[in-house]
């Protein structure tokens, strides 16, 4: 008797089989997928655990020592001439390769931000590069920063930063985070004196083609708060703001300046997280020139350059006492549209009893304050004399909040030597 085969039974085990395998090289790829980012996930928990600490040459300053402008780095506009300044902020960079969270995906986050960057470098051709601070908010800051440095010296340009509040905050202390910066190719970064308060409170004098001062950034670090509090972390803290010493130091920096070129020298105040003046200047006037609404302003003069965008203006800080408590509560505004409590009467009520921003008036130097920390699209206002000039971010860590609108970028400063001063000019650039 002749035998049939059955084709339909052999293809449905053909079928089966060819499932079997399938479904067992997908359960291989996950394990191992898993198992690769659980090794990793046990890697990074272990070097989380692991404080990093560096080692800074005590320098104290005391108000004895002679300023001595020459002894900073310092940058030259020759007459006629066009000095760029590009400013970024915010980047907040996570843990890479093998220890990204999220499945790598904060690698591509990363890279994300190094390519706008780029982008913002190439379009503006700067002469020289300053971060406000905050690069990174991830767990191992000082391989971050070993990352960032070696991604900046591929500009040759030379650049420098503040420390923001989440720089030093991990295993890493702020030390580390300067022995990192001052060994950078490219990167001036000044660790200055080691008893204000922080690191990186120095100066950049923009000196003209004979080497007189026209002008002059003064950086300052404005503070910190720990999340991995560590006793044996140096030069942080645990609470934003400026201390007295800095402010002596400050003074120091006004009346040095002023004695060199027998005149008082143009500021311009850099560093990450905004008082509360900054505040006052962004809303005041924008409830009086956009809301109309009466007498919010000081004067004809008081304008927004451009950005109008003061929902995403947080001060941390003020030097209140304790009759003036609520300046902190009242004024820490992020995504608050509380005009109400916005008056020129607290705003001179302010300025008569903050100790910083009572000094900087007095001593008439700064009238231009750069900030970051805000996460937002950039602005630019001019209120009682100053401008006040919140830099775009440059990261997108915090998208989700209400108060990141998503776009990014950085903010481009033009000093032109005239001849007579410097004009000075910024812009918003977006990526």
């Amino acid at each position: 008797m002749k035998k049939f085969k059955n084709e339909n039974g052999n293809k449905g085990e053909s079928k089966s089989k060819k499932l079997k395998i399938t479904v067992a090289v997908i359960a291989c790829a996950l394990t191992a997928f898993f198992g690769t980012y659980g090794i990793s996930r046990l890697q990074l928990a272990t070097l989380n655990g692991i404080s990093v600490y560096g080692d800074i040459e005590a320098n104290e300053w005391n108000e004895s020592i002679p300023f001595d402008a020459d002894e900073y780095f310092f940058l030259t506009a020759e007459e006629g001439a066009e000095l760029k300044v590009l400013m970024l902020t915010d980047t907040h960079f996570n843990n890479g390769g093998w220890y990204a969270r999220y499945f790598w995906a904060g690698e591509f986050e990363n890279q994300s931000v190094y390519a706008d960057i780029k982008k913002l470098v190439k379009t503006s051709e700067p002469d020289f590069i300053y971060l406000t601070g905050d690069i990174e908010t991830d767990t191992l800051n000082d391989v971050i920063f070993e990352d960032f440095c070696d991604f900046m010296a591929k500009f040759d340009i030379p650049w420098t930063m503040t420390m923001g509040n989440h720089d030093g905050e991990q295993r890493a202390d702020k030390a580390k985070i300067a022995e990192i910066l001052s060994a950078a190719e490219n990167c001036v970064f000044d660790v200055g004196y080691t008893n204000l308060n922080g690191l990186g409170n120095t100066v950049i004098p923009v000196k003209d083609g004979a080497g007189a001062v026209l002008y002059a950034f003064v950086l300052m670090d404005a503070g910190d708060w720990q999340l991995k509090k560590d006793p044996n972390k140096q030069f942080s803290t645990y609470e934003a703001g400026y201390t007295e010493r800095q402010l002596e130091w400050y003074e120091w920096v006004i009346e040095g300046l002023k004695s060199r070129e027998g005149r008082t020298v143009g500021t311009m105040l850099l560093t990450h997280i905004p008082f509360h003046a900054v505040t006052y200047a962004a809303k005041l006037v924008y409830a009086g020139i956009v809301l109309k609404m009466p007498g919010k302003t000081v004067s004809a003069d008081d304008k927004y350059i451009y950005g109008t965008d003061p929902f995403d203006t947080e001060s941390e800080f003020g030097y209140e006492n304790e009759e003036y408590k609520a300046f902190r509560s009242a004024y820490k505004t992020r995504g608050d549209k509380g005009y109400g409590i916005l008056t020129l009467e607290s705003y001179f009520e302010y300025a008569e009893n903050d100790a910083f921003f009572k000094l900087l008036k007095k001593l008439g130097s700064t009238d231009n304050v750069v900030t970051g920390h805000n996460h937002c699209d950039g602005y630019s206002v001019l209120f009682d004399g100053i401008v006040y000039t919140s830099v775009v971010k440059t990261g997108d860590i915090y998208t989700a909040k209400s108060w990141d609108n998503g776009n990014r970028g950085g903010t481009l400063f033009k000093f032109v030597n005239t001849g007579s001063g410097l004009e000075i000019v910024s812009e918003r650039l977006f990526a």
